[in-house]
């Protein structure tokens, strides 16, 4: 990702700004000419009925093994 020039961060977002393309974070006001932010997932299979049982799922580290 530097050779891109693409920075990582990892930061409560307090505020976007697209305007201005700018972003409040925990870590400080980022400027940005592209932006991606990614939320996470908090997996929930017990909504769905009968995906807990049946299903194969990755969704931790000992499914995954």
């Amino acid at each position: 990702m530097q050779r891109k020039d693409i920075a990582l961060i990892r930061a409560r977002v307090h505020a976007i700004h697209p305007d201005h393309k700018k972003v409040e974070t925990d870590a400080g006001d980022v400027s940005y000419d592209k932006l991606v932010v990614a939320t996470g997932a908090a997996m929930r299979p017990s909504e769905i009925p009968g995906l807990q049982e049946h299903a194969l799922t990755l969704w931790t580290p000992e499914d995954m093994l």
